[in-house]
């Protein structure tokens, strides 16, 4: 969670683009609503009964009968706040002034539709008849203590639980904000992806019967910033386009659509990437009928990736929207660079854009994407309970072959991926005997040749500094990906990500994926290999030792090794051995030390896994050195690697043994959990 920032109400209005809109509106609220007269708020306080009271009017009615039998103070002063909005939309629509587009549940005593959620109040479009959470606009959250400073953790918390839960399930939100009703105070809380503010608009009850001449004007300020607020459209507060009810398309058009959220590009660019999205089809736009979102985790902070399953053009299709920090690589331009050098292996786009270059440090960019097939772990699952003519082993070894030479052709660009996972590896079987992988997700790549003029002219499409990113990019080395396939040297901290440390994902991902097909008996642990830790160098000692000796490497992976069929087992064997054998040593506890280390390419193992074009890459120039990638050693036959038996333990080794057996024993029930990591640690 961020630090929670104040500002006031009209700064917050200029970083928007709305504080002239909202002078306006000020003026012309200033001359027909008053406000104050729909105020009645002191009659939460159950001292104050309505009998005692002299010709109480319709508003005194109003708030009587919300607080009528109710004792809780705090549904008390929920019911009275519905009273005032519905007050103040009757006010408006009687003065012919711009009324509330929102509606307003009461979800005190009963979860919203669709989720576990109660937050006090949800605010919804007046258009939307299907109340449930992921069609919210924004939420009420009341509490009767007034929290003039810092809102107390259990509060904060139980606000963010609801802003979480709208981020992951609205594709379209741009921020997140919540009324805070705390005591006779009205704040607002807006959740953006790199801050969250806090601005304080004032005291919204009269605590008295007769308040005084500057109370009035404060209570009149202070609704009418409200009132301000219930009228602005989605597009304008809180989301990316415009909309009534929960959005059931999105139509993009390319262009030099601009808003005054966005800075640093330049007015001469005759080139640009920026893009328009509305919620309805307008004159030039292409429209993706949106259908089933993927689950992913997200978190309240950094990149946030929503992938759509959908038809565009009346094709099968994936929409994905990206928000990333404007100081990392925009995945279209990743996408830029390997389609034109047409990179075998990664999905054709069918329209991108970029939507925001810069709100708030951060940018939106949209691509469609051919529909590419199920993760490697399903597909091989399928593939496999489907088999009756033993092609499974030699579907497997396709789709290594296939993404190793994606990963390597697209280095020999100077896009290296970094992010290698079970969910990145993309897989349709197109007839009998043929199977397409693709490498998908490249939002973690980094591009090596940033300071080339190619990567100049990317950069200068797609509004971002290619020096400036390229560095950036290089300095999240160590930390950049999922730390369950992460190589031995990114889990020690290696500045130095190559092609290299995207096949040791790859032998990793292999490893998970064929584990529950040839799993071993009654194996209901998670497997040491792949056992979480927080602490990555500790995972790192963990596989290390996993990976050194042949006896048993397998099964610390979680594969029967009788099990695998021997096409198969020789595949593994021949990855393992150009991975973390030179000449028949282990290198394991070399990748551990050496955080530029160079691999040696046993071409004999590689070309089990290999074909020859891409080993004939291997063998080139290291795009960021610009010396050598690799040495070579060749052989006539794929090498055996050298038998590894167990020797007495070097104090390094008996730590990697101790850390493991510690985690083993912490960990004995509990499975990994997947996610991206900060420095030093795993999620």
């Amino acid at each position: 969670m961020h630090q929670i920032k104040s500002v006031d109400f009209d700064l917050f209005l200029r970083e928007l683009g709305l504080e002239q809109k909202f002078n306006r509106f000020a003026a012309d609220a200033e001359s027909k609503l008053d406000y104050a007269s729909l105020c009645r708020p002191y009659v939460i306080k159950e001292q104050v009964k309505l009998e005692e009271m002299e010709n109480p009017d319709d508003c005194y009615l109003e708030y009587a009968k919300a607080i009528d039998g109710v004792s809780n103070q705090e549904e008390r002063l929920v019911n009275c706040f519905i009273v005032l909005l519905e007050a103040i939309g009757d006010k408006a629509e009687e003065s012919g002034f711009p009324n509330s587009r929102y509606g307003y549940i009461d979800c005190q005593k009963n979860a919203v539709r669709g989720s576990t959620h109660r937050p006090d109040i949800a605010v919804y479009c007046v258009n939307d008849t299907t109340r449930r959470f992921d069609a919210i606009h924004m939420v009420v959250e009341a509490k009767t203590r007034s929290f003039p400073n810092n809102i107390s953790r259990d509060n904060i918390g139980q606000i963010a639980d609801y802003v979480y839960s709208l981020w992951k399930m609205q594709i379209t939100r741009k921020f997140v904000p919540v009324i805070f009703l705390h005591g006779a105070s009205l704040s607002l809380l807006v959740f953006f992806r790199t801050k969250t503010i806090r601005v304080d608009l004032g005291e919204a009850f009269f605590e008295n019967e007769k308040p005084k001449k500057i109370e009035i004007q404060g209570i009149n300020i202070v609704l009418a910033q409200l009132h301000f607020l219930l009228t602005l459209s989605p597009a304008e507060f809180g989301h990316i386009c415009d909309f009534t009810k929960k959005p059931s398309q999105l139509c993009f058009s390319s262009g030099s659509a601009t808003s005054s959220t966005e800075v640093g590009i330049s007015d001469h660019l005759q080139e640009s990437a920026l893009a328009m999205v509305k919620a309805d089809p307008f004159e030039g736009s292409d429209v993706f009928d949106l259908g089933q979102t993927f689950d992913r985790r997200i978190s309240l902070r950094g990149r946030i990736a929503y992938t759509v399953k959908g038809t565009f053009k009346g094709e099968e299709a994936v929409l994905k929207l990206s928000w990333t920090s404007i100081e990392r690589l925009p995945e279209n331009a990743a996408y830029d660079i390997l389609a034109k050098s047409r990179v075998e292996g990664v999905p054709s786009r069918l329209g991108k854009g970029l939507i925001f270059a810069n709100f708030m440090g951060y940018r939106l960019e949209y691509m469609v994407l051919e529909d590419c097939g199920e993760p490697l772990s399903q597909a091989l699952k399928r593939l496999h309970q489907i088999d009756r003519l033993g092609r499974f082993p030699g579907y497997v070894v396709s789709i290594i072959k296939q993404v190793a030479a994606c990963l390597v052709n697209a280095y020999v660009e100077g896009i290296v991926h970094r992010d290698i996972s079970d969910g990145n590896i993309a897989v349709r079987r197109l007839s009998t005997n043929a199977i397409d992988a693709r490498v998908i997700d490249w939002g973690y790549s980094k591009d090596t040749m940033f300071e080339s003029d190619r990567s100049a002219k990317v950069a200068r499409l797609w509004h971002y500094d290619s020096k400036q990113v390229g560095n950036n990019e290089m300095a999240h080395d160590p930390f950049t990906g999922t730390p369950r396939y992460m190589g031995i040297s990114t889990l020690f901290g290696s500045t130095f990500r190559n092609v290299v440390t995207d096949i040791e994902s790859l032998f990793y991902v292999v490893l998970d994926a064929l584990r529950t097909i040839y799993m071993l008996p009654k194996s209901e642990e998670e497997p040491v290999g792949f056992i979480h830790h927080e602490r990555l160098d500790v995972l790192g000692h963990i596989r290390v030792s996993c990976i050194r000796f042949d006896d048993d490497w397998l099964a610390d992976f979680g594969i029967l090794k009788a099990s695998v069929p021997g096409e198969l087992l020789r595949v593994l064997q021949a990855m393992r051995q150009f991975l973390f054998f030179n000449d028949g040593t282990y290198i394991g506890t070399d990748l551990a030390r050496n955080r530029q280390y160079i691999y040696t390419v046993d071409e004999a193992s590689a070309r089990v896994f290999m074909d020859e074009k891409t080993i004939d890459i291997l063998k080139g120039k290291d795009r960021r050195t610009g010396g050598p990638l690799t040495s070579t050693t060749t052989k006539d036959s794929p090498t055996k690697p050298t038998r590894t038996r167990r020797k007495r333990k070097t104090p390094d080794q008996q730590e990697a043994s101790g850390s493991s057996k510690r985690v083993l024993r912490s960990h004995t029930s509990k499975k990994t959990q997947h996610g991206r990591s900060n420095p030093g640690t795993s999620k």
